[in-house]
């Protein structure tokens, strides 16, 4: 059985108005194509217009006669059999009447980029699974060629992002690289969990771009936030969004109640070795015996802690500076 590679084109990748004239297989000359090696064999598919059809102004759409022929470019495609394969094409100037005189619109390319839009799609599907730096050189090409594929498939997923019916969000950063943080945007919803927005840095700043871009409406519905207890989140939820719920992190704040114990334990040991003059102190080695649940405690420290119990007379004074301490 026969299958011809101008077939399989046509059903994957149909062209109207142009046509697939020819493919070869060819060793480019020495030298480097983008930030690669550009010796390897490739596939060049040479595409050429149909004959009966005008071409369509970039700018407006609308079919003009034909001006001149630039030079040939190259357009990279989504490898076959693993080789790089490439669309060549010499694009026409066009003679429009609304618009003057511009390239043609060409289907199957990005602007200016020398990627095609099936082979940028390509890409970004992968650097889902994948880094980027990986995906360009396991498909031959460059790192900003991933880069770009990425951002268009971002901005083409936020231009059609459904923002209905969301009433939860999370809010959280994530340390990125040399001291700088990314500020995340989760909808929690039950049933429908997905990032709605990253942006650079945890400043009010930050947050509040995501407030500006969802809109007072939306952020009016919000019932509930789920954030840690960073100063500047909350202030912004305050202001952005006062008909929420903001729900603190239960992490946050255990670590906060556990670094607030262990300053006034150790104030409180201190203060207590001055008055005890050499005597032993029962809150020395007492850590453990009170942040663990009483069911995970060893013999030792069950024994400690009730001891510890039995000297229970903490000044209001420590329990008034535990609750400072957690503000």
């Amino acid at each position: 059985m026969h299958l011809a590679l101008k077939t399989l084109l046509n059903r994957v990748e149909p062209l109207k108005a142009f046509v697939y004239e020819s493919s070869r297989i060819s060793t480019p000359a020495r030298g480097r194509r983008g930030s690669l090696p550009a010796r390897a064999p490739r596939i060049e598919i040479c595409l050429r217009a149909h004959q009966s059809k005008l071409g369509k102004c970039s700018q407006c759409l609308f079919p003009a006669p034909g001006y001149d022929r630039l030079a040939e470019r190259c357009f990279q495609f989504v490898p076959l059999w693993g080789m790089t394969t490439w669309f060549v094409y010499a694009p026409r100037r066009l003679e429009c009447a609304r618009c003057g005189i511009h390239v043609e619109y060409l289907p199957w390319a990005l602007g200016k980029r020398p990627v095609t839009q099936s082979f940028a799609w390509f890409l970004a599907s992968w650097a889902k699974l994948l880094s980027w730096q990986v995906v360009s050189r396991r498909f031959q090409t460059s790192w900003e060629s991933v880069f770009r594929s990425v951002e268009m498939a971002v901005d083409w997923g936020r231009e059609r992002i459904d923002l209905t019916g969301i009433s939860a969000l999370g809010v959280d950063e994530i340390y990125w690289k040399k001291s700088k943080f990314l500020t995340l945007v989760y909808q929690i919803n039950q049933g429908m969990k997905r990032l709605l927005f990253v942006v650079e840095n945890r400043q009010e700043q930050s947050l509040r771009q995501f407030f500006v871009w969802f809109g007072k409406e939306r952020s009016a519905l919000i019932e509930f936030i789920c954030s840690d207890m960073w100063k500047p989140y909350l202030n912004v939820i305050a202001k952005y969004a006062p008909n929420a719920l903001n729900i603190l992190d239960r992490y946050h704040i255990a670590a906060k109640m556990n670094k607030a114990l262990d300053e006034v334990r150790a104030k409180e040991t201190r203060a207590l070795k001055v008055r005890a003059q050499g005597a032993q102190v029962i809150l020395t080695h007492s850590r453990w015996c009170l942040l663990k649940r009483p069911e995970n405690l060893s013999e030792l420290q069950a024994i400690k802690l009730k001891d510890l119990l039995s000297y229970n007379r903490v000044p209001p004074a420590s329990l008034h500076e535990i609750d400072l301490r957690l503000c």
